[in-house]
């Protein structure tokens, strides 16, 4: 992507898009099943506390977001479909 330059007379910024920088995104997630969020934020800050590189500890910020579930559906609903 190429935006116009900060002052007038300089050259045109070349960024690699709208998007974060390559090395900048983790490529992965984990699906985590708990009971509580007492558990799930147990669970957010121990893996927050895994080392890194050089086994330092990284403390990194966690992004916690609900998975739904199947909705509930009463069983005369889905009998024309079970066979």
């Amino acid at each position: 992507m190429v935006r116009g330059s900060d002052d007038a007379d300089g050259p045109p910024i070349v960024v690699d898009g709208p998007f974060a920088e390559s090395k900048e995104v983790i490529a992965g997630y984990w699906v985590v099943d708990v009971e509580s969020h007492e558990r799930l934020l147990e669970v957010a800050r121990k893996c927050s506390a895994c080392p890194g590189p050089g086994g330092k500890i990284l403390n990194q910020p966690i992004e916690v977001h609900p998975v739904m579930g199947a909705p509930d559906v009463d069983p005369e609903t889905l009998a024309p479909y079970q066979k």
